[in-house]
């Protein structure tokens, strides 16, 4: 193992600094959480206030910069290099144009850099499956979005054309998976979305132990859901001290489970073993329809640094 940055602020777990995704550009980009702090790169020995702004890093330089959005607990990339977050009380945000971009000519008033893709939609309200969730005095109300984390764009086929490319949100206090059906119309920057087809969710339980916290595309082309399976998902702090006094907030901390979705008439891939590839073959595995292995193979051709890969890639 090697330290890459240390400063992150670390005493609020749900808080922390997350999400760590790579980007097409080789820069390894993260969410700051609430807290972030002063991070510093090992290797470039540079400082960054978080402040509020997500980050990114290039592993091998060490070079630490800030990127656009503030995202809570989650942030994700689509095929085309485009970056989406979430924070508890929005689904999800896009962020069109990239930080390192603007800095170039800083005489540019650039137009918000941040768009609340549901905003004014109508699109947000949620329908879990159970009617009394279990929600505390700082909770929010039955149906509104409260704790929208671990969002995923699901990037492979399996699922069908129509979900690829579409964003999905956890909601661990509704019990629920969110979709947004995402679209860009052709003269604009920001995502849109399309109405749902249905007063539905995705994904939602009436099991009041159902936590949902992380949405991800599988190697093996399924949805991969992150289920907690808590009886609390709150943190203590946002609890009544009355109400708290009754509970075990660690009711749980031994479970847990990942589902995958996909199809009754498809079956997930097998997930192909990339380490055992010759970098001949590994350039030749850029060649699938799964966002992941994609990114996983452009990973280990960064690493090794072969030229042997060229040909492969040229074609």
């Amino acid at each position: 193992r090697e330290a890459l940055l240390t400063g992150f602020a670390t005493h609020n777990y749900q808080a922390r600094v997350n999400s760590i995704r790579p980007g097409l550009d080789g820069w390894l980009y993260a969410a700051v959480g609430l807290f972030g702090g002063e991070i510093e790169s090992v290797k470039g020995a540079s400082r960054l206030q978080l402040n509020g702004r997500d980050f990114r890093f290039h592993p091998d330089t060490g070079e630490l910069e800030a990127a656009t959005g503030n995202s809570q607990q989650g942030r994700v990339r689509d095929d085309w290099g485009r970056w989406f977050g979430c924070t508890n009380g929005t689904l999800i945000k896009h962020y069109p144009l990239g930080d390192h971009y603007l800095r170039r000519n800083p005489h540019l008033a650039p137009p918000p850099v941040e768009h609340n893709v549901l905003a004014g939609t109508g699109f947000s309200r949620l329908h879990p499956a159970r009617k009394d969730p279990q929600l505390f005095k700082l909770s929010g109300s039955a149906g509104g979005v409260t704790s929208a984390c671990g969002i995923g764009i699901y990037r492979d086929t399996l699922l069908g054309g129509e979900y690829s490319g579409d964003a999905f949100t956890c909601e661990p206090v509704n019990l629920l998976v969110h979709h947004t059906d995402l679209h860009r119309q052709p003269d604009a920057v920001a995502m849109t979305a399309h109405p749902p087809a249905a007063q539905r969710e995705f994904l939602a339980s009436t099991d009041r132990w159902f936590r949902p916290v992380q949405a991800r595309t599988g190697p093996d082309g399924a949805l991969w859901i992150v289920d907690m399976y808590r009886f609390i998902i709150e943190h203590p702090r946002w609890i009544p001290r009355e109400t708290l006094e009754d509970l075990d907030v660690r009711a749980g901390a031994s479970m847990g489970r990942i589902y995958r979705v996909f199809p009754n008439d498809r079956r997930p891939r097998p997930v192909p073993r990339l380490d055992q590839l010759r970098t001949k073959e590994l350039a030749g595995a850029l060649n699938t329809p799964n966002g992941t292995v994609r990114d996983l193979v452009m990973q280990m051709l960064l690493w090794r640094n072969d030229p042997e890969a060229v040909p492969g890639l040229s074609t």
